[in-house]
């Protein structure tokens, strides 16, 4: 039970920070808001951890997260190989809390 519950905490605070950053960085003008809204990112593996692109630009992650790959069930692992793509931020948030839980 401790360890479920440390889990679910981990994952609140990635997602939020993934909030906070993207909050930030449209707020200092890195992510221009109308770019945030009709972005399109995509959520994959990159070096062994859950990463978010923007499918514009594939090869630098927008945002990092501490959820091994590895830990994943089989067909998440499959899913992030291939990329999973996200409409705007709202949906790459619900993406990672389905892959951090």
């Amino acid at each position: 039970m401790k360890l479920r519950l440390k889990i679910t905490l981990c994952v609140l605070l990635c997602a939020f920070a993934a909030w906070s950053l993207a909050t930030v960085l449209g707020s200092l003008g890195v992510l221009p808001a109308s770019a945030e809204e009709s972005a399109v990112y995509v959520v994959r593996e990159h070096d062994g951890f859950v990463g978010v692109f923007r499918a514009d630009d594939g090869e630098v992650p927008v945002l990092m997260t501490d959820v091994p790959v590895q830990g994943l069930p089989l067909t998440a692992r499959v899913e992030l190989k291939n990329g999973v793509t996200a409409a705007d931020l709202d949906e790459v948030m619900l993406l990672l809390e389905d892959f951090g839980s």
